[in-house]
């Protein structure tokens, strides 16, 4: 349990920090690019942070670890097709030469 926990308080850790810096850069008035260039961030991971960090998005990702035990089957579903008969779908017409 406890690795669980440290990872947990580590993407807590995580998100802080990148809100943090997505917030500051807005205050900044500088653009994404300036203001990475002086903190030393990668812009990609600035705009990925920045995307998430959104005070409008509410889907943030979580994060989902196995725990080792085999998953259960989930339940098969099955969607019946009708298809057509033969005689009931136009001939189609024989290809001229």
């Amino acid at each position: 349990m406890w690795r669980h926990d440290a990872a947990g308080a580590k993407q807590a850790r995580a998100w802080a920090k990148w809100r943090t810096l997505v917030a500051e850069q807005a205050r900044s008035g500088e653009t994404v690019a300036a203001f990475c260039r002086k903190s030393g961030l990668c812009a990609a991971h600035f705009y990925w942070w920045k995307k998430r960090s959104d005070s409008d998005n509410t889907d943030r990702p979580v994060s989902v670890r196995a725990s080792g035990r085999p998953r259960e089957a989930a339940e098969t579903q099955f969607a019946e097709v009708k298809l057509p008969s033969p005689a009931a779908t136009p001939a189609a017409a024989p290809e001229k030469p």
